[in-house]
């Protein structure tokens, strides 16, 4: 019984990500090409548009969300894992911004990527993040810690009840990762420009 509710919900939760997969695809047609979209992408989108409504329902009133709740706890182990590995490690070098990479912000795609690998897993698992060190990093992490340890916090004393509602969450705390690394690459120009 627990595994055909486990597949009711995967198929559920896979037909609201290929329906949401499809509305942006056809947006972006619709928004950048508008010449090459016609009625029938119209008709399609629509379409997309009603069946995501419906999907949506059909993922809040499911009584059993065995989906669901794997992936909150592969969040819930991730976000741990990550946390763990931003500690200062045991010869006092600090977690490099750059993660060795030419990119200034690197370690919040690293992160982000982490994240959405969980979110999107559907057994309980989780991987042990490997960041790199530096001995000259000066990168304060430490607002990036908080949005992870208040994120992980909110998933363990206020457990989504649904699909839907875990989305938000994750796409809201991605979204505040994004919104430091965009902050963090601005200060960092600044300040070496001086």
């Amino acid at each position: 019984m627990e595994n055909e509710l486990f597949e009711i919900e995967k198929i559920l939760i896979e037909e609201y990500n290929n329906t949401r997969k499809t509305i942006k695809e056809l947006e972006l047609i619709k928004s950048y090409y508008p010449d090459s979209f016609s009625a029938l992408d119209m008709e399609r989108l629509n379409s997309a548009h009603i069946s995501e409504i419906d999907l949506n329902k059909k993922l809040k009133s499911l009584v059993t969300k065995p989906v669901t709740k794997a992936k909150v706890q592969t969040l819930i182990s991730q976000l741990h894992a990550i946390i763990e590995a931003l500690k200062e490690n045991e010869y006092g070098l600090c977690i490099s911004r750059s993660q060795g990479l030419i990119f200034e912000t690197a370690i919040y795609g690293m992160i982000i990527s982490d994240i959405n690998w969980a979110f999107n897993s559907y057994f309980y698992s989780w991987s042990n993040p490997y960041y790199y060190y530096d001995s000259e990093s000066k990168f304060d992490h430490s607002e990036l810690k908080k949005v992870l340890i208040d994120f992980r916090q909110s998933l363990i004393g206020n457990q989504p009840e649904n699909f839907i509602d875990l989305e938000k969450k994750v796409e809201q705390c991605i979204s505040t990762i994004k919104e430091l690394a965009e902050n963090d690459y601005k200060q960092n120009i600044l300040t070496r420009s001086e």
